[in-house]
């Protein structure tokens, strides 16, 4: 489910790779924390060393996708509703599932 979500994230991003919603990072996290609630709930580092994270609220419901490059600007890949934190469960070793 996880490699599922991350591959939706990745092609997003390709297509916003010049997203023009940028800030400096902690500016980018300051704000969705006070205004939207949000919180850190993904983290990664895309093939071309980028910071990728997804932040999101279950009170709110809402959550953003951060990109972030090496001189700690922040840029707003895509936002959106309905957040829900879904831990799936890994099968047992062995279990083909």
């Amino acid at each position: 489910m996880k490699t599922v979500i991350l591959a939706a994230i990745l092609a997003v991003f390709s297509t916003c790779a010049h997203a023009s919603n940028c800030a400096p990072r902690d500016m980018v996290i300051s704000r969705l924390t006070e205004k939207y609630g949000e919180s850190q709930q993904i983290i990664g580092l895309t093939s071309d060393q980028r910071l990728l994270e997804v932040f999101g609220s279950a009170e709110t419901g809402t959550w953003t996708i951060l990109i972030t490059g090496p001189r700690a600007e922040s840029c707003v890949v895509s936002v959106g509703r309905e957040f829900q934190n879904i831990q799936d469960a890994l099968p047992p070793e062995g279990d083909p599932a």
